[in-house]
């Protein structure tokens, strides 16, 4: 693989975790890929082959697990995709999903079922969502729902194109560029990127709390046209909707939303951070990075960069507050 050429100083950092001024070096974690995550003082790098675990006050490795094959807790790698949490890791796969804990013990296999794209474990049950593979592709069969163990519904909480309102289950009035779910404690945001920002939030029995909603400034206007891809050795056309995304992904911790907005300004995003009430309580720039590149842990901003120099990724922290 060509590797990226990236090379960044992030002048006058002091968080008191040990990093220098120049970041904290991940040694060994580069791959194909670096999917980010951060979770109880550990530094999580998804290479598309194996999980690496660093401490993050110092960068010292820790651990290494995860194997591509097909035995109990191995994957395939090339779509394997990590969605870190305090409850562990869920490696998602199609068709199937891997749950490790935080020190990377292997705990289950999960079938979420066809046309699946993401399942979160909440308490006892998981929460599961399909979303167009091709955002702003008009997929009547988008929905996010509660089940159990055996992947049974237990609740549905958000079905695209509803008839009308529905007691108790989010429904968007206009067309979502890409549905998203996070999972928080025992709390559930569905974050839709319209025209404004819309994150609706449940409780662990996917009863709807309530919806917040902001109005920003919209710079992602991508006009409707004519499209293809391919798959399977055939090519398929489909006509996608005009985007007017208002941003680009939201995380939570700790009960505030944090919401990364396509509005750049000297090579910086910049990032909203609300609270469950929707008030914006603060507001901030940050350097862009590939969203699997990423995450937001205890309200400071941490991305990762290959840096060709040393042939190794350095972990960047920037404060929000």
């Amino acid at each position: 693989m060509k590797k990226l050429v990236v090379v960044f100083v992030l002048a006058g950092l002091s968080i008191g975790l040990g990093f220098s001024d120049k970041g904290l070096i991940l040694p060994g974690a580069y791959g194909d890929f670096s999917f980010l995550g951060i979770q109880a003082g550990h530094v999580y790098i998804f290479t598309g082959k194996e999980f690496h675990v660093f401490d993050l006050k110092d960068g010292k490795p820790l651990k290494t697990f995860g194997k591509i094959g097909q035995g109990p807790g191995e994957y395939g790698g090339l779509f394997a995709f990590p969605f870190y949490g305090p409850a562990g890791i869920v490696l998602m796969e199609m068709m199937k999903s891997n749950l490790y804990s935080l020190d990377g013990t292997f705990i289950k296999m999960i079938r979420p079922g066809s046309g699946f794209n993401k399942i979160l474990p909440i308490g006892s049950h998981y929460v599961r969502m399909s979303s167009p593979v091709i955002a702003g592709a008009d997929d009547r069969d988008a929905t996010v729902e509660i089940v159990d163990e055996a992947q049974n519904l237990i609740r549905e909480i958000f079905r695209r194109d509803l008839p009308h309102q529905q007691a108790g289950i989010a429904r968007i009035d206009r067309a979502a560029v890409e549905i998203d779910i996070v999972v928080d404690a025992k709390k559930i945001y569905m974050g839709n990127p319209e025209s404004d920002i819309s994150i609706s939030i449940f409780n662990e029995q996917g009863e709807l709390v309530r919806t917040v909603k902001q109005d920003v400034e919209i710079l992602d206007k991508t006009p409707a046209v004519n499209e293809t891809y391919q798959a399977a050795g055939k090519t398929f056309a489909f006509k996608s909707k005009a985007s007017q995304s208002a941003f680009r992904f939201f995380q939570v911790e700790n009960g505030l939303i944090y919401v990364f907005t396509h509005q750049v300004k000297d090579d910086k995003s910049k990032l909203i951070v609300l609270n469950e009430e929707g008030r914006e309580v603060a507001s901030a720039w940050v350097t862009r990075a590939p969203r699997m590149n990423q995450c937001i842990y205890e309200k400071r901003y941490y991305y990762v960069l290959y840096d060709e120099n040393i042939d190794e990724l350095v972990l960047h922290a920037e404060p929000i507050f």
